[in-house]
């Protein structure tokens, strides 16, 4: 059981047979690998991983989360076990803006993607092992080994 709060946390949005991704230009050049929605938790604003996953879906793409559960932590092998992780959650009930938004001095796109098309994209690390925690993406073993996933 992971006691700490999240360092950061991710929103995994699923309509239908899509799952809503967006391209980073954080940590990446033009193009970016695409990722779930997320960031950073707001310590010094006392914020929770469940208030961070809300706030950076929001952000990100334009779409609310008004319910949400906590399904696991992303937890990275760094040669040991720390106490920083990625808190995931699963948008239960959203709304959808009508068009899609984003911020272009972070992102440099945000769609719905087809479950089957998850495999043929470049798509981050960590974003690789949220989407193998919920069955959609067979996690390369090159990948599996840097981070172990914490059901909650």
């Amino acid at each position: 059981m992971i006691e700490s709060k999240p360092g950061a946390a991710r929103m995994f949005v699923r309509k239908g047979t899509s799952v809503l991704m967006v391209h980073s230009l954080a940590f990446y050049p033009n193009p970016s690998p695409w990722e779930i929605s997320g960031g950073g938790v707001k310590k010094k604003r006392n914020e929770s991983g469940e208030q961070a996953a809300i706030r950076e879906c929001e952000e990100e793409t334009g779409c609310v989360c008004t319910e949400v559960k906590h399904r696991f932590n992303v937890v990275y092998n760094e040669g040991e076990i720390s106490e920083w992780h990625v808190a995931v959650f699963e948008a239960i009930k959203f709304t959808e803006p009508p068009v899609l938004t984003f911020d272009p001095e972070e992102l440099d796109g945000v769609g719905w993607i087809e479950e089957t098309a998850l495999q043929e994209l470049w798509i981050s690390d960590e974003s690789q092992l949220i989407l193998g925690g919920f069955g959609l993406l067979l996690t390369p073993p090159e990948i599996q080994h840097r981070g172990i996933l914490y059901p909650v």
